[in-house]
């Protein structure tokens, strides 16, 4: 799913807060679900992280402006630092694959190759450790 926004929408989005950034992770990660779904990967390790994800929430949002020094140009980034809530039997997942996938589907929906994302804790929601 690709979204075609406008330039100022796009400048909004570099300048938001917390609030739009999350309904852009949200947005992503729903179509990553239905990838999985439509078993679009042949890697189980992206299957498993996104079904062991409850929920991803969004902890901050930096920008930076960098200017090229040969076109002269401003190039935006956003550093978005991310919680992952997991219920898993595992205390710990590898969720790396599966923060990839959602930087692309990121990258798809706003169509512009500059949002990095940091994973700052995974928080295991399963209290209960017993098979």
């Amino acid at each position: 799913m690709k979204i075609i926004i406008t330039e100022s929408q796009y400048k909004m989005l570099l300048e938001s807060n917390n609030e739009s950034i999350q309904s852009l992770i949200d947005m992503a990660f729903e179509s990553l679900k239905e990838r999985c779904e439509e078993d679009e990967y042949s890697v189980l390790y992206v299957e498993n992280q996104v079904h062991a994800t409850e929920e991803i929430k969004v902890v901050d949002v930096q920008k930076t402006t960098a200017k090229d020094y040969i076109s002269g140009k401003e190039n935006s980034s956003l550093f978005v630092t991310i919680d992952i809530y997991m219920h898993s039997a595992f205390e710990h997942i590898d969720f790396d694959e599966m923060i990839w996938e959602l930087k692309q589907e990121c990258e798809k929906i706003i169509g512009k190759r500059n949002i990095r994302l940091n994973l700052r804790e995974v928080i295991n929601t399963n209290t209960d450790r017993q098979w």
